[in-house]
């Protein structure tokens, strides 16, 4: 539900290169366990062989496909940018509590509808980009129809107008490149 994370994220909302405000500082210095510091240590050198193994597996499925030389290429394009893309989400963006993990199994809504979700699994909370929680909640709850022409674009204005009703302005076009790092 991006409405609660726009709540959430508005609360301890800070420009890019500030401290984590004193409130956070017994939670993850880098909120998410999809930033690189947590993630194993080999994961991002063996993207390359991880995929080859994989485009291996399943060219059967689509050989034309999987012979291409830029689809063979994916695994190590992945590895070379992944520390640029995670120092950038680190430095480069507004930070705030994010809860790290914010996928729709960690969601419980209302049987009657409306009224607030109660979110669940806490543990990689912490101080973060926002767009982490924002990108792994859209791309485990919304549905294909929700995503279809423009509907990264529709769910990500929504997020900002909420953002926006309480009093945080963030640039659409930083979010939007922040989300597609």
């Amino acid at each position: 539900d991006l409405s609660w994370a726009a709540r959430l994220h508005s609360i301890f909302w800070t420009a890019a290169g500030q401290p984590a405000p004193a409130a956070l500082t017994h939670l993850w210095e880098r909120g998410s366990y999809w930033s690189l510091d947590k993630r194993p240590v080999d994961e991002v050198s063996s993207l390359d062989e991880t995929w080859r193994g994989f485009v291996k597996m399943w060219h059967h499925v689509d050989p034309d496909l999987f012979a291409q030389q830029g689809i063979m290429d994916i695994g190590a394009r992945l590895g070379r940018q992944a520390k640029v893309l995670d120092a950038c989400l680190n430095t480069q963006s507004p930070r705030t509590l994010i809860h790290g993990d914010l996928k729709g199994a960690h969601f419980f809504f209302p049987r009657q509808g409306g009224g607030e979700p109660v979110v669940i699994d806490w543990q990689w909370a912490g101080f973060g980009c926002p767009m982490r929680d924002v990108a792994y909640a859209i791309h485990s709850i919304a549905s294909l129809a929700d995503l279809e022409g423009d509907g990264e674009d529709r769910l990500l204005d929504e997020y900002l107008r909420i953002l926006g009703l309480h009093g945080i302005e963030f640039d659409p076009d930083q979010a939007k490149q922040l989300y597609g790092a």
